[in-house]
């Protein structure tokens, strides 16, 4: 049997949004700390693609960026930049590094970046980045970062906690190597789910971390089927009804996207005509850069439609 690629991205994206004070309580206990969690972060990841708009294509799981606010003396706001990296990646400590030093250029605030490093390189650990150390002037950035894998050493630890990111970093692990075994994913699987609900979760918690697990322990057909049957019998056995809950979101979030899709479509219809009334027939990059489009992109562009000289002004970066 064959196991798809495995996605990582999306999963951690959406747990990091949800479980953020566990993040850190979790794999940043010192940080944790010195954080005010009775003031809710602020996610600035619009402001993040803004400052790194190749934040989307790098080889890394996850960057997200934060505003939150010390408990240390008079509270003041801090910019957080959590990395998540899926590979081993000789330029990643510089990038750490630039991406630290332009969030301080534009938010004028400190700024703390942190590292998870995801990859299956136990070598792999970088911990900072000089930019200049000549002639007494030196610029460097120092960031704490924690290494997954050494996680593989503390299953009974892991087993035992119940912080949501025990779950994720046993899910990641045992994903990575089981890769080229799906019967041996398959009772990961199932171990893990079931623990959600010995742990005694509560019903968005088990929900949540149950798409986490499912959507990055992927599997074939025949034993996601498999997968769905057990956890049928485990629900019946702790008299609960977690499943159908898990389904009518999924069901909820799939027409949700189709209507937006559908609007979207829609939108990007009227400012093509648009555009090529304006300014004549589109290049086929320029069609293909419309159909991919976001709300967003879609509302900026029209909006230059109207003092652009030529269709570079309005695709302008």
């Amino acid at each position: 049997m064959i196991i798809k690629r495995d996605d990582y991205d999306s999963p951690w994206k959406d747990i990091l949004e949800l479980y953020l004070e566990d993040f850190f309580r979790f794999y940043f206990p010192d940080i944790h700390c010195g954080i005010d969690w009775n003031q809710p972060p602020l996610s600035q990841d619009k402001e993040l693609l803004k400052i790194f708009p190749e934040s989307e294509t790098s080889n890394r799981l996850a960057d997200k960026l934060f505003q939150v606010w010390t408990l240390e003396g008079e509270p003041f706001d801090v910019m957080v930049n959590v990395e998540i990296q899926a590979h081993n990646d000789r330029a990643f400590a510089e990038r750490v590094f630039i991406y630290n030093y332009r969030t301080f250029d534009r938010f004028r605030r400190p700024v703390v970046s942190v590292a998870l490093l995801c990859d299956e390189d136990p070598s792999f650990r970088p911990t900072g980045f000089s930019a200049c150390n000549l002639w007494g002037c030196r610029h460097r950035l120092d960031f704490p970062t924690v290494k997954l894998l050494e996680y593989n050493g503390r299953w009974d630890e892991l087993e035992s906690t119940s912080n949501p990111f025990a779950v994720v970093t046993m899910a990641h692990l045992k994903t990575q190597v089981t890769r080229s075994r799906p019967d041996e994913r398959f009772q990961w699987k199932i171990r893990l789910i079931r623990g959600l609900y010995d742990k005694g979760y509560a019903k968005n918690d088990v929900v949540s971390l149950f798409r986490f697990i499912d959507w990055i322990m992927t599997l074939p057909e025949e034993l996601s089927r498999r997968v769905k049957e057990a956890v049928h019998e485990i629900e019946t056995e702790n008299n609960v009804q977690y499943v159908s809950s898990i389904e009518r979101l999924a069901t909820e979030e799939g027409i949700q996207r189709g209507l937006q899709q559908g609007l979207q479509q829609g939108e990007s219809r009227v400012l093509k005509r648009q555009l090529v009334t304006a300014f004549g027939t589109l290049p086929k990059h320029l069609e293909e850069k419309l159909e991919a489009a976001s709300t967003d992109d879609i509302e900026l562009w029209a909006e230059r439609i109207l003092t652009a000289q030529c269709l570079d002004e309005v695709f302008a970066p």
